[in-house]
């Protein structure tokens, strides 16, 4: 697998990763842009060269609010502690923790998640610095929480909806 990103004179560099794989989280993050229409998917730790010396770096950085200000949509990872962890939810091989339910006298109770803002303030996403900047800025955002994904914009916050179990009424 390669990534590209984009010299200070605007010129495309194209690198390949440096054991031949990403990270669970950017695995899920390929599937989701691929499954949304999406082309193309900025990654901060590809796209900003690590390598290069501190003041590209810092230039780099000092324009990250143009980045999230432009994106379509901005995906967060509100379950799990770091990269590893993946999207929860955006393939099989990171299903979301089922709410819990139960049937009673035929009617088919369930847990409402916490709202999306208490459990995005509780992750890690939350204690990290420059993320601050990814909530400011990005004007769609698209949480994946261990209960639920959700979506967020300026004037609205939408919730996925329920699963309700299976079952048989015979």
């Amino acid at each position: 697998m390669e990534w590209i990103r984009r010299d200070e004179n605007g010129h495309q560099i194209l690198r390949p990763l440096a054991d031949g794989g990403v990270e669970p989280v950017v695995e899920d993050s390929i599937h989701v842009a691929l499954e949304l229409g999406y082309q193309y998917l900025w990654v901060d730790r590809y796209c900003i060269d690590q390598s290069s010396d501190m003041a590209v770096k810092q230039q780099q950085l000092q324009s990250m609010h143009k980045v999230y200000a432009n994106a379509h949509v901005t995906l967060v990872m509100v379950a799990g502690r770091d990269a590893s962890s993946g999207l929860a939810g955006a393939t099989r091989c990171r299903p979301r923790v089922a709410m819990p339910c139960a049937r009673v006298k035929g009617h088919i109770l369930t847990c409402i998640p916490p709202e999306p803002s208490e459990q995005t303030l509780s992750s890690a996403w939350a204690e990290r610095g420059w993320t601050y900047q990814e909530g400011l800025f990005a004007h769609r955002r698209l949480f994946f929480s261990e209960r639920e994904m959700s979506y967020e914009c300026q004037s609205l916050v939408c919730r996925e909806a329920i699963r309700l179990p299976r079952v048989s009424y015979g």
